[in-house]
């Protein structure tokens, strides 16, 4: 098979240590399990709605994202997938830019929205975190913005290449692993860790840009949530959530109160 072919070259130079073409090659490997799925047929499009990634993570170990940082961690793409991992923002917001700082004792990230329409998704949502934070990854984060002064801006040039690094090293990472990894696993992973505490509430909307609650179900599974997880102490966001299951009074405002940051 094509796929097969294209994986045992991506093997090879990941054994070379060389990122660039190993995620060139990552990229025509996805591409090439499209093409067995369609037949081979050209130009390759969507029939069907695309997969989500959600359901990617089954099977991946509950320590995932830091073995796959730490691997990363002489790559010009680590700050921005740590980044990813502690805000569960989109490759199109990285490229936009996601300023993070420390105050007192509190880690905030600002994130600007993409997918951004009249009536649909978020300008701005803050993601914060309470410090000393128990998170591996939260308190890798904080770290780097007190070497920074306090004050740190994270940014990508191109969110596929991003894509491509990320797909490169989640296949080093994990080498016998079909699926792919991809930025938006970190997101899922992101979605699910706050579910786990808040289960299906507009705070998950909130955090993960979304202006109505039809979305969220699509992210993330409090089923595979990790218990210490990525769980931000406070989120919020340019509009409040619009609830679209029933035309009632809105609900109050939720507040996250976990006990974990």
């Amino acid at each position: 098979m094509l796929s097969l072919d294209i994986q045992k070259v991506v093997g090879e130079f990941e054994g070379a240590g060389d990122p660039v073409v190993g995620a060139r090659l990552a990229d025509l490997l996805d591409l090439a399990e499209r093409m067995e799925f369609m037949g081979r047929a050209c130009p390759v499009v969507d029939q069907i709605p695309r997969k989500s990634k959600r359901n990617d993570l089954t099977g991946l170990p509950s320590d995932w994202r830091e073995k796959m940082l730490e691997r990363m961690l002489e790559s010009d793409n680590y700050v921005p997938a740590l980044t990813a991992a502690v805000s569960g923002c989109r490759p199109e917001e990285l490229k936009h830019g996601v300023r993070i700082w420390i105050e007192g004792d509190t880690l905030t990230l600002k994130i600007v929205g993409a997918k951004i329409g009249k009536e649909s998704g978020q300008p701005e949502r803050f993601i914060r975190y309470a410090l000393p934070n128990k998170n591996g990854l939260v308190t890798d984060m904080s770290d780097l913005v007190k070497m920074a002064g306090g004050e740190l801006d994270v940014a990508i040039k191109n969110p596929s290449s991003f894509t491509s690094a990320i797909t490169y090293y989640g296949r080093m990472t994990f080498p016998r692993r079909h699926k792919s990894i991809t930025p938006y696993c970190f997101r899922h992973a992101f979605a699910s860790d706050i579910k786990k505490v808040v289960g299906d509430a507009d705070l998950v909307s909130e955090a993960l840009g979304h202006r109505s609650d039809r979305t969220r179900s699509r992210y993330g599974n409090s089923n595979i949530g990790r218990a210490g997880g990525v769980i931000p102490a406070e989120i919020g966001s340019t509009h409040e959530v619009r609830h679209s299951r029933s035309p009632g009074k809105m609900p109050e405002k939720e507040t996250l109160d976990t006990g974990l940051a």
